[in-house]
């Protein structure tokens, strides 16, 4: 396989992963039917580097490790599922007391564009399964010919730069 066409056979499977709908997604969602374009924006770029952090992890081999140690896995796990009761349950309580959706729990702040892109980051950055995912995604479009460092930076011939 070619490196133009490891390239655009990721990019497919990339775009129709990215509109699949999953926890990243309703993230994105709830900040654009609730907050300002800004906030939603913010959200969306804290977890497309959440995907790059993943993405270079992947490269080094630190989801190899999520994979191989249940361990490390079920750490990881555990501390996504933490923060994902920790902040359902804050949703809940503003729920209840009534909160504005554009207020911080003390009812008086403005949510900030920094806020929303680190809600996105960390969000992401908690799911093991996208790391997971990594692993297995991405071997499948480095050319067989060698690591893609190597490829992208060789002439054809195959002599160095």
């Amino acid at each position: 396989m070619s490196l133009g066409t490891a390239v655009l056979t990721f990019a497919l499977v990339a775009g129709a992963l990215t509109v699949t709908p999953g926890l990243d997604t309703a993230l994105v969602l709830r900040a654009s039917l609730t907050r300002r374009r800004r906030e939603a924006v913010a959200t969306a770029a804290g977890i497309v580097g959440g995907l790059f952090v993943w993405g270079a992890a992947a490269a080094v081999g630190v989801s190899a490790l999520l994979t191989a140690s249940d361990v490390a896995y079920d750490v990881l796990r555990y501390a996504g599922a933490a923060y994902l009761v920790w902040f359902g349950g804050r949703l809940l309580v503003r729920a209840v007391r009534g909160t504005h959706v554009d207020a911080e729990p003390d009812g008086t702040t403005p949510a900030s564009a920094w806020r929303a892109a680190r809600l996105g980051l960390v969000t992401n950055l908690l799911n093991p399964k996208v790391g997971v995912f990594y692993l297995a995604l991405l071997p499948q479009f480095v050319p067989a010919s060698g690591s893609l460092p190597a490829t992208a930076c060789c002439r054809p011939s195959g002599s160095p730069c």
